[in-house]
């Protein structure tokens, strides 16, 4: 199930808004499509500035996150909604 949270607009100054604190987060592409689920057990906005340089094809575009006490959340998350994929840029 997908965070139930807004999605804000994927920039530098929405990210600097992001806690340097566990948690996990999903990016989506210009259509709110969700392209990535994952998340972090140090920073989540310092994996979101990692991800946005990764990830080209489709391009993201919004994001939305949740502080969690493990990132193990995120994992979770990711499975529910990428039943079949692997994460191999985790």
């Amino acid at each position: 199930m997908p965070l139930q949270k807004k999605w804000s607009e994927l920039t530098h100054k929405n990210i600097k808004k992001v806690p340097h604190k566990k948690g996990s987060y999903e990016l989506a592409d210009r259509n709110k499509k969700i392209i990535d689920i994952g998340g972090s057990e140090v920073s989540v906005r310092n994996r979101l500035k990692k991800k946005i340089l990764v990830l080209a094809n489709p391009k993201p575009a919004h994001f939305r996150y949740h502080q969690t006490k493990t990132s193990s959340s995120g994992i979770k998350l990711e499975a529910k909604v990428f039943p079949l994929s692997i994460n191999s840029q985790v």
